[in-house]
């Protein structure tokens, strides 16, 4: 089995923090985003790895 693709999802309290972090910060240009009703998502330029910040605006199982 030969692995593709390492995506580490990291869901964020706070969501602007999390990207001025990976973008500001650490200088990970940004590669994807998205936005609906139910959140949003960034996807950072990460090299071989993908890395995903979510905000998710309802709770999801076990969080309410």
């Amino acid at each position: 089995m030969t692995v593709r693709e390492l995506r580490l999802i990291v869901t964020a309290a706070d969501y602007e923090q999390a990207l001025r972090f990976y973008r500001d910060t650490l200088g990970l240009p940004e590669r994807a985003a998205c936005a609906s009703p139910d959140g949003r998502v960034t996807i950072p330029e990460a090299g071989r790895a993908t890395l995903q910040l979510t905000l998710f605006t309802e709770p999801g199982p076990g969080e309410d």
